[in-house]
């Protein structure tokens, strides 16, 4: 993570005018008349930045989690890589993780975030961030979001009702450009899904920021909340865990690599002869056999991709409690 990203989501807070700080105490009296244009606008920016921290509060975990989990598959694999890959081919080097794209989804949320690196001006920028936010929207329009809307979200969805939309779809969907120091986009859409508990149908689907890590190149960061049709897709193109283990957050960088984390219930036997069985059935060489080091199981398996490409996979199963276990599965996609 650049020094830029570190500074802005340590000192993001810092940089709201102090004007705003009443904005959670509904008791308090709105800003007197006697204020001036630009003083309402930095309150209006302000009171938006703050509700933006307080509705993607996963965002800014979310920059800690993809430091240490890719610095933990590094590691994972440098005392051993060379040992791995004499039972491929001795000329093979792997390819590291790190990557430009990375998208991290939790188990128990319908929100995915996505990193990204971009290259243009700030206009181009923008006009990146519109067209995804769009694409997203339209792909989503007239499926159910079932995840319950929070009083953050819509206090959120409240100040954004002070803006001029940048693009809309009339009843459908709007876009929104978040006034601040970096380009900035949020996308609502009506779900139609007004029930009893709620009458609130618009719902924020996706929000986007664009930090500059020099004249002409931008770092994107994606948060999109997804219908439960898309988490079922992305669902459906991750490996299956043993009986008894759920997904906890899995962080994916395409085509360098993937790093899941799960949890569930033992013995361990039956998780270690689960995962033999499953790539055993892809097809994929065992080309390291459980290993039992105190309480952690660990394998590898790997499989050739082309000719001169292949991908491995370590397993790393730990004892939690007496008959609970962690897992880690770490993917990575190496060449000659």
């Amino acid at each position: 993570m650049v020094c830029g990203e570190r500074r802005y989501f340590s000192n993001l807070f810092l940089e709201i005018p102090r004007s705003t700080h009443s904005i959670f105490n509904m008791s308090k009296q709105a800003p007197k008349s006697t204020f001036g244009i630009s003083q309402l606008k930095a309150i209006g920016t302000g009171r938006i930045a703050r509700r933006l921290v307080d509705f993607f509060a996963i965002l800014i975990c979310t920059v800690i989690l993809l430091s240490i989990g890719f610095n933990l598959s590094e590691w994972w694999r440098m005392d051993e890589t060379a040992v791995i890959l004499a039972g491929i081919q001795s000329t093979s080097r792997p390819v590291q993780l790190v990557h430009p794209q990375i998208q991290v989804k939790r188990q128990d949320s319908s929100q995915k975030v996505s990193r990204d690196s971009f290259s243009g001006n700030t206009i181009a920028v923008l006009k990146e961030l519109t067209k995804r936010c769009q694409n997203h929207l339209v792909s989503s329009n007239r499926t159910p979001v079932n995840s319950k809307i929070t009083l953050r979200e819509q206090r959120l969805l409240a100040e954004l009702a002070l803006l001029k939309p940048l693009s809309k779809e009339e009843n459908v969907w709007e876009i929104y450009s978040i006034p601040g120091r970096w380009p900035s986009i949020i996308g609502i859409l009506n779900t139609h899904a007004q029930t009893e508990l709620s009458s609130i149908s618009w719902r924020v689907m996706f929000w986007s920021m664009a930090i500059p890590l020099n004249q002409q190149q931008w770092r994107i960061w994606m948060l999109e909340n997804q219908p439960e049709e898309g988490k079922e897709r992305d669902r459906n193109k991750e490996p299956s865990l043993p009986p008894g283990a759920e997904k906890i957050l899995s962080l994916d960088s395409g085509k360098q690599g993937q790093l899941m984390f799960f949890s569930g219930m033992g013995p361990v036997k039956n998780w270690t002869r689960f995962f033999d069985r499953y790539y055993q059935n892809l097809k994929w060489d065992k080309t390291s056999h459980w290993k039992q080091v105190n309480d952690r199981f660990s394998a590898r398996f790997s499989t050739r991709t082309g000719s001169v490409s292949f991908t491995v996979v370590d397993i790393i199963i730990y004892r939690s409690d007496k008959n609970s276990f962690k897992g880690i599965r770490i993917r990575a996609n190496s060449q000659q």
